[in-house]
């Protein structure tokens, strides 16, 4: 429900640059809401399909895509839409393990380190706890390069998450 939401918003241009366990909301009928959309943004230039560069440094640190951190370098920047692909990542892995992959995503953290620069022993961590889908859809979705990160119709429509959905 949370990937659909995210879809929807996606697919009006809007990015959320704050997904995190803290504005997801489930009702009484169990439906996930998305809330908070205090730093959303429109990710794409009025009416085309172009995107926009971002270079604020907005959001929650320990969701936080990397390439957020090198915003003070002046040719970088991220796409919104990307980042809120990746904080979803982040907030499947915390519902998984019930706890946070990182403290921070920065190089003082162990987890992201080891995520960055090994990112074959970061992934084997899961294996024996999910299935191999599920740790498909959590590298498609924390991708390290941003450009090369699924989006959320791509997510949507891989036949991977359509075994992971349990509502289908």
């Amino acid at each position: 429900q949370l990937m659909n939401g995210v879809q929807f918003i996606h697919s009006k241009g809007i990015c959320h640059r704050d997904i995190k366990l803290d504005n997801i909301f489930i009702t009484e009928e169990f439906e996930v809401k998305l809330g908070d959309f205090e730093n959303a943004e429109c990710f794409v230039k009025g009416g085309s399909t172009e995107l926009v560069k971002m270079k604020d440094k907005i959001g929650t640190e320990m969701y936080m895509a990397p390439e957020m951190h090198f915003l003070h370098n002046e040719n970088m920047f991220y796409y919104g839409n990307q980042v809120d692909i990746f904080a979803c990542g982040i907030v499947l892995i915390a519902m998984l393990t019930g706890k946070q992959v990182f403290e921070t995503t920065n190089d003082c953290d162990f987890y992201f380190r080891k995520f960055c620069y090994t990112p074959n022993e970061f992934f084997r961590l899961f294996e024996g706890h999910c299935s191999e889908d599920v740790v498909e859809l959590i590298k498609l979705m924390i991708e390290i390069d941003g450009s090369k990160r699924a989006n959320a119709e791509q997510i949507c429509n891989w036949e991977g998450f359509k075994k992971v959905n349990i509502n289908e």
